[in-house]
């Protein structure tokens, strides 16, 4: 089991997520930002250093919205996550144009904008989960 922590920026009709493509252990999926909670962090400080150092984002504004639980199968394992969820502001992420990738920092994932209306249709998976219920 693993602590994580997570934030969700919103623009308008569109929130910032992070793209984890298809391999040979799972499909594709989005999911919040963020990453693992070290011994002795809390959670919002490891979220701030997160997004410092996979972004170079700093974040102005950190509120908390819940703390939900992943539990899923992936490569031949089960894994468990307690999601710290928050929801973040960042000038350096709000300038991101619509449709362009960032790439994370020492991973294969990018972060972008996704339409709001078009991931409650469903098609690809968000994480975590329940998380589009936060945003109203």
């Amino acid at each position: 089991m693993r602590a994580i922590s997570v934030g969700v920026l919103v623009r308008g009709d569109e929130v910032l997520l992070e793209a984890y493509p298809a391999n040979d252990r799972h499909a594709e999926f989005l999911r919040a930002p963020g990453g693992g909670i070290d011994f002795g962090e809390s959670a919002e400080e490891a979220l701030r250093r997160e997004f410092a150092e996979e972004l170079d984002a700093t974040l102005e504004h950190v509120r908390p919205l819940a703390v939900t639980e992943n539990i899923f199968d992936g490569a031949g394992a089960r894994g468990h996550e307690i999601v710290h969820v928050y929801a973040v502001e960042s000038a350096d992420l709000a300038g991101l144009p619509s449709g362009d990738r960032l790439a994370v920092r020492d991973s294969h994932t990018t972060v972008g904008w996704y339409d709001l209306a078009a991931l409650r249709r469903g098609g690809v998976s968000v994480y975590p989960v329940g998380v589009l219920d936060l945003l109203g």
